[in-house]
């Protein structure tokens, strides 16, 4: 397991704590009948077991989301935003751990993707760029790259959070971990529950 690894790296909330094995819905921790092993794909030493949704399932949970962040003036979702951007970038060095193991590459790579992905999002002023009115769409599911599952979640996360439009991310089976672990960020950053979930698949 991750936790029990020799690395001491920095980060605000301890690796342990951002290790999830359960779907992210409405601030709520739920299991599935369907649960499968992650594994490290290079010495393939098992780094969780986590529960899966199908297709019903998915929509369940769907039907399950919370419409509370749609009504959200656009200073507060930008406000809640910032707050949940802000522990992620205090956490890059346990999440780049985290995703470089269930993908198999370095940390220096994993830690890059993720500055990256964080440093677009501040130089495009992504937060700023809210709208006056909530997106349509009051619930937008989005699928996590298999190669860059973490940055391309957050990519797609923030610019439809900051429309209004809640997300469902679902990363992955073989690479679930990093997404819930931006749940569990999420969690203690206090963002609105039903604005950030996860359903893997």
């Amino acid at each position: 397991m991750l936790e029990n690894q020799e690395i001491k790296i920095h980060s605000q909330i301890p690796i342990e704590r951002l290790l999830k094995s359960q779907a992210y819905i409405s601030g709520l921790w739920i299991n599935s009948q369907t649960q499968v092993n992650v594994r490290d794909p290079h010495t393939h030493a098992g780094l969780a077991r986590v529960a899966i949704f199908d297709e019903h399932e998915q929509r369940q949970a769907l039907e399950q989301v919370q419409g509370g962040w749609q009504v959200l003036l656009p200073e507060q979702r930008k406000l809640a935003l910032s707050a949940w951007l802000e522990l992620i970038g205090n956490c890059q060095n346990a999440l780049a751990l985290i995703q470089s193991s269930e993908l198999g590459c370095s940390w220096d790579k994993a830690r890059g993707e993720i500055t990256a992905v964080l440093s677009d999002i501040q130089q495009r002023s992504v937060l700023a760029n809210s709208p006056d009115r909530a997106s349509t769409k009051s619930v937008l599911m989005i699928d996590g790259c298999p190669q860059s599952p973490l940055s391309s979640i957050i990519a797609q996360a923030v610019p439809a959070l900051i429309a209004g439009s809640a997300v469902v991310a679902k990363p992955p089976r073989q690479t679930p971990l990093g997404t819930l672990a931006l749940a569990a960020i999420a969690e203690q950053a206090n963002l609105p529950s039903g604005a950030f979930n996860v359903v893997p698949f």
